[in-house]
């Protein structure tokens, strides 16, 4: 993804992108799963992004199996990194530190 120099929009391969999506928060591990299984059905009826407010805060697999289905389906993840979290022992509570307020796109 990059800007277009010219036009000042969003480009993916040359091809102009236009982002329609969800924050997507408060999700459990094994919501995130089911999450990724159902990317493909997303995207076909038109949301090709979202902003992942509890992925970060996932163990390591979880965040490759979305991030592996989330390449498979065209959906692009908005990984937030104004949530520095992590979830604790159990992954059933998110711990929270210190906000800042940017975002990147994976």
């Amino acid at each position: 993804m990059q800007v277009d120099a010219w036009t000042k929009t969003l480009t993916i391969g040359g091809s102009p992108f236009v982002g329609s999506g969800f924050y997507f928060g408060s999700y459990s591990p094994s919501d995130l799963l089911q999450l990724a299984a159902e990317l493909p059905s997303l995207v076909k009826r038109g949301v090709n992004m979202g902003v992942m407010l509890t992925l970060p805060g996932s163990n390591s697999s979880v965040q490759r199996v979305f991030f592996d289905a989330a390449e498979r389906s065209g959906f692009k993840v908005i990984w937030p990194l104004f949530i520095t979290t992590s979830l604790d022992a159990n992954q059933t509570q998110q711990v929270w530190k210190t906000p800042s307020a940017r975002l990147f796109c994976l």
